[in-house]
Order: C-alpha cells, then structure tokens, then sequence
C-alpha cells in the first residue's frame, strides 16, 4: 500500500509541476517524500535487521530483491539530499537538478516489487511489451499506405 501511495504521490507532484510551471513546489511535497524515504528506509532496516548476515548473501533466495531495494532507497536519499543541497545555493546548476529528477525517477521502480505479487498485471504488461514489435509493423504498413 505504501508502495502505491508513493507512485500516486509521485504522479501528482509530476502533474503539478507540469501545471505549474516555474512556481516553488508545494512544501508539503517534500515533506512527504521524506516520509515515504524514512518509511521504506525503516521497512529495509527491519528485514536487514530481520535476515541478519543472509541479507547481501547470494544464497538467499530474496538476494535480488535486497540489493534493489537497497539501490532505491540510497537513490531516493541521495536524490532528496541533492535537491536540498541544490535548493539552498543560490544559482542552481541545471545539469544538477536533471541529475536530481533522475533520482526522483528511480523511485518509480518501486512499483516493480508490487508487480511479483500481481500476476495478472505482470502478464498484462508482459502481453503489451510481446505486441511492441507487431504494432511498429502495423504502424509502417499504415504508413506506407497512406503515403
């Protein structure tokens, strides 16, 4: 459910920004990015905590899954201390804040730890990423007729 709340956080401060262009974000928006980092960082402590030494070990059936998790959470807080430090300088440096958005994206990968539970969803997205390729085929033959 968290996981969710924070895709549809996201979505909304992206539509926001994109409404709003060149005004400041709402403070409420950072607020509650750090809550959703303290609350992912405080679930991967507990089964850092919980799994003990087996954690990173690569017998451990849920290895994969650890070390992304791991990768996004240092993401997302890597990517909320960038965006202070890039909010208190007085120039922001644009390279910067594109390198913070991109963080900001990592975020969305979260919601790939939803899809293993969801199987339909999975074979959903599996069944588009299948008809990519014989769409692009249709778009050419469509093409290639109207022109």
């Amino acid at each position: 459910m968290v996981i969710v709340a924070n895709a549809t956080s996201l979505g909304h401060q992206a539509d926001w920004g994109i409404r709003h262009v060149g005004q400041e974000q709402p403070s409420w928006f950072v607020v509650t990015e750090y809550v959703f980092a303290v609350a992912f960082t405080l679930e991967l402590l507990m089964r850092i905590l919980a799994e003990g030494g087996s954690f990173f070990a690569p017998s451990n059936k849920n290895f994969q899954w650890n070390v992304f998790d791991t990768f996004v959470v240092a993401c997302s807080w890597s990517g909320d201390l960038s965006a202070l430090v890039v909010s208190s300088s007085e120039t922001p440096n644009i390279s910067a804040l594109q390198v913070v958005r991109l963080l900001r994206l990592v975020r969305l990968l979260r919601l790939l730890r939803v899809m293993r539970f969801c199987r339909e969803l999975r074979d959903m997205i599996q069944g588009i990423m299948a008809s990519l390729r014989p769409l692009l085929w249709c778009l050419v033959l469509l093409l290639m007729v109207m022109f």
